[in-house]
Formats: structure tokens, sequence, C-alpha cells
């Protein structure tokens, strides 16, 4: 009996952040797209500048939800491992995830170090002020 309640919380614990994330998905997706029409229309691109930052966007977009999806089945795969004694396999799934998360900044740092590169100085200058105005905040900090 006790099997048979841990196979189902184990079930219930990896599907259900896959349908939590198809949810999200439309809203992600949606975030992402008033960004960018935001730095568009902060940093007043010009035509020949925005269709590069689309481009760049969209390989940028592509890989990240690419990078969400791996980060989300390796994460599924380290709560099923919970019941499992092999200590090993559980390190090895932090190390991924560890390394998924290193790929995923980097993403966002290339992501803007592109976008630096098709501003001129005074845009730079705007792209600067925005980056620091949002940047993320850790638990506790204002």
């Amino acid at each position: 009996m006790v099997l048979i309640i841990i196979n189902l919380a184990l079930i219930v614990l990896i599907v259900l952040p896959k349908r939590s994330v198809t949810s999200r998905e439309g809203y992600r997706q949606n975030r992402e797209h008033r960004g960018m029409g935001f730095l568009l229309k902060e940093l007043d691109l010009d035509k020949s500048q925005s269709i590069k930052f689309r481009k760049s966007g969209q390989s940028h977009r592509l890989e990240k939800e690419r990078l969400e999806k791996e980060l989300i089945n390796q994460k599924a795969s380290l709560v099923a491992a919970i019941m499992d004694t092999n200590e090993q396999m559980k390190d090895s799934l932090r190390v991924i995830i560890g390394e998924l998360n290193q790929e995923n900044e980097q993403l966002m740092i290339d992501h803007f170090t592109a976008l630096r590169a098709i501003c001129t100085d005074e845009q730079a200058d705007r792209l600067a002020d925005i980056l620091s105005k949002n940047q993320p905040r850790g638990r506790g900090r204002p």
C-alpha cells in the first residue's frame, strides 16, 4: 500500500510540472514579446536595428525554451530519484542542473551583448540604465 502511494506521488510530481509549464508558455511568450517591444520603444531602434534585434531575439527565445524544457526534465528526474539510494546519480543530476543554469545565464548575457553591439552610444547608455533598473532581486532585497 505504501509503495502505491509513493508511486502515485512521484507520478503527480513528474506530471504536474509539465502541465503547469504548458499553461505558462503562453504567458512567457507574451511577457517576452512585451519585453522586446519595450526595448524597441525605449531604445528607439531604427528599422535595420529592429530587424537584427528581432532575429537575435527569436533565436535567443528558441534556445531559452530548449534550456527551460531540459531543466524541467532534469529536475523531474531529480525529484523521481529522491527515493533512490544512489547518491552518485543524484549528484550527477544536480551537476547537470547547475550546468544548465549556467548555460541559461550565459545565454542572457550573450543576448544583451548582441543587443549592445547594434546600439549607438546613446542607445547603449539607455540600455545600461534599463538593465541596471531591472536587475533580478533576491529574497528580502528592495
